[in-house]
């Protein structure tokens, strides 16, 4: 297996700015379908609308890692509160553009044959957004998350992500995570190998930055991270910070290290 299978189930890679300190964040996965909507400056957008105007538009692909590697995600079935009753299905190259009520708070799903059920957000887009990409990954990986039953029960996939370019914050080992009220909760930090594993008796994350979460209550959560000198968080410019659980689910997300 190739270490790209695993090295982020959520990589957010946007041209725009990146500030580690906003709260704005956005909806993934919905595919172009023609549809129209001319705002106030009279600038055209194209895209799948999810909710009433006023839009932002967000736009990027899908990535489906199983083990040949990184491919379009082809087929994949994406749903969302925003768009009730309208599940949409992606094309060949795992494109999507989609038009949001600004500032609504949502979340997405995307579920594709042969791929672990993948929930996304929470996001409240208040911006035009552009190659916005995350990945999904094969049922295999479901064996190595720690007291994980992925037929009935939900799973928390967290990529640490190192937002300085010096210093202890510019690393992704080191940090430490805890699920909010939730003493119960599994927290596994996964080894540097090709093939991580969850490393026993580990208390914070190895340089890969991957971090799971099982045995969790309620429909939502709230994780908290710390690492010495450093700011961690998941409010990010992509996330809300709140945590959307689901049965049979792996949710993703993002914790960013800054300077504290």
């Amino acid at each position: 297996m190739r270490p790209l299978l695993l090295v982020t189930l959520l990589c957010l890679s946007c041209s725009s700015s990146d500030d580690s300190n906003s709260a704005s964040t956005t909806d993934t996965g919905v595919a172009v379908d023609g549809s129209t909507d001319t705002p106030a400056d009279g600038q055209e957008l194209i895209g799948h609308k999810c909710g009433d105007p006023p839009y932002v538009k967000w736009s990027g692909r899908v990535m489906f890692n199983d083990v040949g590697g990184a491919k379009p995600a082809a087929g994949a079935v994406l749903e969302s509160p925003a768009c009730p009753g309208a599940p949409l299905t992606l094309p060949a190259d795992g494109t999507f553009a989609v038009l949001l009520t600004k500032g609504a708070r949502t979340h997405a799903t995307a579920v594709k044959a042969g791929a672990i059920n993948t929930l996304m957000g929470e996001w409240a887009p208040d911006k035009d957004e552009t190659n916005i990409e995350f990945s999904i990954l094969p049922p295999i990986f479901a064996g190595l998350v720690p007291e994980w039953d992925s037929s009935s029960a939900p799973a928390v996939l967290l990529s640490v992500s190192a937002r300085e370019t010096s210093g202890p914050c510019s690393t992704k080992d080191g940090a430490s995570f805890s699920v909010k009220d939730q003493p119960g909760a599994v927290v596994s930090y996964m080894s540097d190998e090709s093939i991580p594993t969850a490393i026993p008796g580990a208390t914070a994350s190895s340089k890969r930055g991957l971090v799971t979460f099982t045995k969790m209550t309620g429909a939502s959560i709230e994780i908290v991270g710390t690492k010495p000198g450093c700011k961690v968080s998941t409010v990010t410019r992509l996330q809300s910070g709140k945590v959307i659980l689901k049965p049979t689910f792996m949710t993703t997300l993002v914790a960013y290290v800054t300077n504290g």
